[in-house]
């Protein structure tokens, strides 16, 4: 998979638990997923992040003690895809939030602000 998020590695990302930043808002409607990040106490409306049923699922399961092996069998149990195209779009997914600072890595600790 794509930078070694789920696939398996010497290090154990595999089993690697990414937490949510503190700054943002989100909003779960109709099965999609609404992000807002803060910044500087204000809500950037220029950064609005919509997701999808499927991100939803995966951006509901980064709590910090589910792994990233069990984000991919989730979404392949919930819905018909491959493993592999799975795997590489919640490497891709992933990547993305957390260049946008939505997601860290293991060993920071977060909490969430929910509407």
């Amino acid at each position: 998979m794509a930078d070694g998020y789920v696939e398996k590695q010497s290090d154990g990302s595999e089993n690697a638990c990414f937490t949510k930043a503190e700054d943002f808002v989100a909003r779960s409607i109709g099965g999609e997923t609404l992000i807002v990040p803060i910044r500087n106490r204000v809500g950037d409306l220029d950064a609005i992040y919509s997701l999808d049923v499927i991100s939803s699922l995966v951006w509901g399961l980064i709590d910090g003690q589910t792994s990233l092996s069990q984000v991919l069998n989730a979404v392949c149990d919930a819905y018909d895809v491959d493993p592999e195209e799975a795997a590489n779009d919640i490497a891709e997914f992933l990547t993305s939030l957390e260049s946008a600072g939505l997601i860290q890595r293991p060993g920071l600790h977060h909490t969430t602000v929910e509407l």
